[in-house]
């Protein structure tokens, strides 16, 4: 499949007056990274980062300003409870150049459409690009009683772009 994206190092901020808050808060610059990026979801589960002759990095685009796809994890199957339609999940630990140059993990959630005879043929559609973040306590203050120190526990998804699917070889097929 080939997978175009477009989507930011940071979610939208939900506080007012944000550029303030990044200069006193330490809240990394939010920046926009976008290509393409070839992927094999093996029928075992596992997926694979297929990479060009030309490209060795399994980047995208030309230029060295942009993310690096440095793992592509395992898929998985789920129906919504909200929709109950069909998503793809997986996720991709990516590298952002400078001068954000971190590297964190990317959620891939794609919605699925079952084709063929036997709807046996999983046909990747639109999708979204989530990252995750810790909650935030209320009033911005510190987290008291049984949530002390429960930064890394209690967190959430938010998103931070969206991405298309494009077949480019043999389509999933759940069974095999």
């Amino acid at each position: 499949w080939e997978i175009t994206y477009r989507f930011a190092n940071e979610p939208e901020s939900n506080k007012e007056n944000d550029d303030d808050n990044n200069k006193q808060s330490n809240t990394p610059q939010r920046k926009f990274y976008g290509g393409k990026l070839q992927l094999q979801f093996r029928g075992d589960g596992y997926t694979d980062i297929i990479i060009d002759g030309d490209d060795t990095t399994a980047n995208a685009g030309g230029s060295n300003a942009v993310a690096t796809f440095q793992k592509v994890w395992g898929w998985d199957l789920e129906t919504s409870a909200e929709d109950t339609l069909d998503y793809l999940l997986f996720s991709a630990d990516v590298a952002f150049p400078p001068p954000i140059s971190t590297s964190e993990r990317v959620y891939f959630q794609a919605r699925v459409d079952r084709e063929g005879k036997n709807e046996d043929i999983l046909s990747l559609k639109d999708g979204s690009v989530t990252v995750k973040r810790n909650v935030e306590p209320p009033g911005g203050g510190s987290w008291w009683g049984i949530f002390r120190g429960a930064e890394g526990i209690l967190a959430q998804f938010r998103s931070v772009g969206e991405f298309k699917c494009r077949p480019i070889g043999q389509q999933i097929n759940p069974d095999s």
